[in-house]
């Protein structure tokens, strides 16, 4: 049963091609070092969004500022992969360092907005299509000479082991994590 796991977890992070597609440490870090060719700060968050959580695109795009948590820094988004009954009604947490929350706070207003009373919290944080957020990524992608792939949650990849990550509010299900673990080659750990 385990090694079934496994197989499975292994396929589905590469292509038919047999390419990753998921970017590994080293690449991620060039994603982030290549972040300053956005010279627009929305568009930084945004991208950089995508790096601390590992969201999809469609989905940060979907984040509105009453799903934006300053204080305890986390955000929370709708999966939009679920089928069925579920489908668009399934929200995961997702915990963001406390200095990109600040980020999000002075770039977007988003402690201001929430204390107005008439104001609409269900606009969206980046109110751009979809395209326009890919075209965002691929600049990016482009300025740190990587291939397009998906970057796999970063609180999964730098500090959190899986029996830890068991326990904690904002999984989902522990085989969707043991994805972007496999992505690292080695369980992470906590740092001492």
């Amino acid at each position: 049963m385990q090694t079934r796991h496994c197989d499975s977890v292994s396929t589905s992070l590469f292509s038919d091609y047999g390419e990753r597609k998921y970017l590994n440490e080293r690449e991620r870090k060039r994603y982030y070092n290549a972040l300053p060719i956005l010279t627009k700060p929305s568009d930084r968050t945004f991208c950089e969004t995508i790096f601390w959580t590992g969201c999809r695109p469609s989905e940060a795009m979907q984040l509105d500022f009453m799903r934006v948590d300053i204080e305890d820094g986390f955000l929370v988004f709708r999966t939009l992969k679920k089928r069925g009954k579920n489908k668009g009604k399934h929200y995961r947490i997702v915990p963001i360092p406390k200095s990109f929350a600040r980020r999000l706070n002075h770039v977007h207003g988003v402690r201001k907005l929430q204390k107005q009373l008439d104001a609409d919290l269900s606009c969206r944080l980046w109110p751009f299509s979809r395209q326009t957020g890919w075209l965002r990524i691929k600049l990016v992608m482009n300025e740190g000479e990587l291939r397009l792939g998906f970057l796999a949650n970063n609180i999964v990849t730098s500090c959190l082991h899986l029996t830890v990550l068991d326990t904690r509010p904002f999984r989902v299900t522990i085989s969707i994590t043991r994805l972007p673990c496999a992505i690292c080659g080695s369980l992470p750990r906590w740092p001492i």
